[in-house]
């Protein structure tokens, strides 16, 4: 199955896999967890990121 987001947080609790797309270009692909982190979503989105975790697992939120 194949989906899109726009919330990383989404794509942490459903995909194994993730593409990190910019101006229709891929720009990092790989498994969810060494794909999202929080280097590549500020340089991706040009904006802080923190990553909180907690017992449930890991979450993204802005800076």
């Amino acid at each position: 199955m194949l989906f899109t987001t726009h919330d990383p947080n989404h794509a942490l609790r459903a995909a194994d896999r993730a593409y990190l797309l910019r101006g229709g270009e891929r720009i990092a692909e790989g498994p969810v967890q060494q794909i999202l982190t929080r280097e590549r979503l500020e340089a991706l989105y040009g904006a802080p990121v923190h990553m909180i975790t907690d017992a449930t697992g890991a979450a993204f939120i802005p800076g």
